[in-house]
């Protein structure tokens, strides 16, 4: 039962991120709707889920981020699907979150913290000319929990 609960949580979390309005907007009133007092407890519960994914008490954005310099060194030297992934040049086209969470992936993988990974994602929307959703604060802390696979 928690894992159907974490899957709803994590599809109108996902809805409420596209890059589409209808589907942003969509995304907003199921959240509106299901976690609510209406449900009961269950609504209770998974709006307290879905808030947490919107945690931003840890986070600092700033417009003009950059990721940690050396770290980003290493990972553009050493790790080629990193280093394409940074600059769009991978085998298909993807939507800049999907460039986001794979480089929040890999950042992850290696030790960075949130908020390096934060200022990494920030950048890159910089970079690519779309600093709107990177600005945001609850989609970096999802960004970074799918990334880090926390099903929370």
């Amino acid at each position: 039962m928690v894992c159907e609960r974490v899957d709803v949580v994590l599809e109108v979390s996902r809805l409420v991120d596209s890059d589409d309005p209808v589907c942003a907007a969509l995304g907003e009133r199921l959240r509106a709707e299901l976690f609510s007092e209406e449900y009961g407890e269950l609504g209770v519960e998974l709006g307290r889920m879905f808030d947490s994914l919107y945690d931003d008490s840890t986070l600092t954005v700033r417009p003009d981020a950059e990721p940690p310099a050396e770290k980003m060194a290493a990972l553009l030297a050493n790790a080629i699907t990193f280093r394409r992934t940074w600059e769009h040049r991978r085998d298909r086209r993807w939507s800049l979150s999907e460039y986001d969470l794979s480089l929040a992936s890999f950042a992850a993988a290696v030790g960075w913290s949130d908020q390096e990974i934060a200022d990494l994602i920030v950048a890159h929307r910089r970079k690519y000319g779309e600093t709107r959703k990177g600005l945001r604060v609850d989609y970096l802390r999802r960004t970074i929990a799918k990334a880090r696979g926390r099903r929370q």
